[in-house]
């Protein structure tokens, strides 16, 4: 079996196009590249592209590559994936810090401390950065100061990334649950039991909340009070987030299939 941790560090890594620049997360060097990209000019402001991590966004994507613009070094592999709102970019690193950094310079506008690697993708809103630790802490620091301005406890490491709806913010632990909790004050509005840990992150579409488990299912739930409304179970462990389209969820399993359920 494949270490959780660097399961989790190959799990969400990736490439992402962003805002005018290109961001990689680089294991080889632990520091995040900017590359030129005049063409595309979309706020992404969570891995998913919106909050709802239905995963599609307007825009070019550099057809060559443009050039490194800078790059910015951390003390621990970056496996988080950055998130881009106006000058600045979000990301945190095995360091247990979360970043801010001039998007246009590389250089650093803030660091926030947790007591674990941060490995989950930061959200943003209403002027807040919501992202999860492995020192099972979920937090919402203040996006221009890094400032913290809540943090919900779960039971073990947090390192799926966040989708906001509706006021809430959703996102899975390591504990076996699914949480839903209220975006300005931390309060849990309702919890999911699986029957194992939650790696992946989830998406939002229709009034529903859509996510997978290690248990082998994939689950739906009423976003409003977390109510199941249907799972469908693979044949393995599932860490992959879900993309939505055309009342399509996808998503994929340890079972080697990329399922497609409508």
């Amino acid at each position: 079996m494949t270490n959780p941790k660097s399961m989790n560090r190959i799990l969400i890594k990736g490439a992402y196009f962003i805002s005018i620049i290109f961001l990689i997360s680089c294991e080889t060097n632990r520091s995040v590249i900017g590359i030129d990209n005049n063409n595309f000019r979309e706020n992404w402001i969570t891995f998913g592209g919106n909050n709802q991590h239905t995963r599609y966004v307007k825009g070019d994507s550099p057809r060559d590559f443009p050039g490194l613009k800078w790059k910015f070094k951390t003390k621990g592999y970056i496996v988080s994936g950055p998130a881009v709102y106006q000058e600045t970019v979000f990301f945190g690193s095995d360091d247990n810090y979360l970043y801010a950094v001039d998007l246009n310079t590389g250089q650093e506008n803030w660091k926030f401390k947790t007591e674990g690697d941060v490995v989950s993708s930061p959200s943003l809103s209403n002027g807040m950065v919501f992202f999860g630790s492995w020192d099972t802490y979920f937090y919402a620091v203040d996006q221009k100061t890094g400032k913290e301005k809540w943090k919900f406890k779960t039971e073990d490491n947090v390192v799926s990334s966040p989708a906001i709806a509706k006021g809430m913010v959703l996102f899975g632990s390591w504990d076996n649950h699914f949480y839903a909790v209220d975006q300005k004050t931390g309060k849990e509005k309702w919890k999911f039991k699986t029957g194992g840990k939650i790696y992946a992150s989830p998406a939002v579409a229709d009034g529903m909340v859509f996510f997978g488990s290690a248990d082998k299912h994939f689950y739906a739930l009423k976003l409003k009070s977390g109510e199941e409304k249907w799972k469908f179970i693979t044949g393995n462990s599932i860490s992959s987030s879900a993309a939505i389209t055309n009342g399509m969820v996808f998503f994929g399993s340890w079972d080697n299939y990329l399922y497609v359920v409508k």
